[in-house]
């Protein structure tokens, strides 16, 4: 389980190799959407909104939305490396 320590700044979560990880997988994350994002931007301009909002496509841009939540509140926070003492 993750523990918050909000006193650690972000270069100090990527000295730990636990932190590293951590926001290197999150960025990987949101790189690999990147694509995804342009293709339904494509689509939205090709279709127009009121062709391409459906409830499949809503769900599609609240994960892209989310995952970058995710990612900024990462950065903002910082997480505890559970195998130190």
């Amino acid at each position: 389980m993750q523990e918050e320590d909000l006193s650690k700044s972000l270069l100090e979560l990527l000295e730990s190799p636990y932190g590293f990880a951590i926001l290197a997988s999150e960025a990987i994350a949101l790189l690999a959407m990147a694509p995804f994002v342009y293709l339904e931007v494509c689509t939205v301009i090709e279709f127009g909104p009121s062709r391409w909002l459906t409830p499949w496509n809503l769900i599609n841009m609240i994960t892209y939305i989310l995952q970058v939540i995710c990612f900024a509140y990462l950065c903002q926070h910082t997480i505890t490396d559970p195998l130190q003492p």
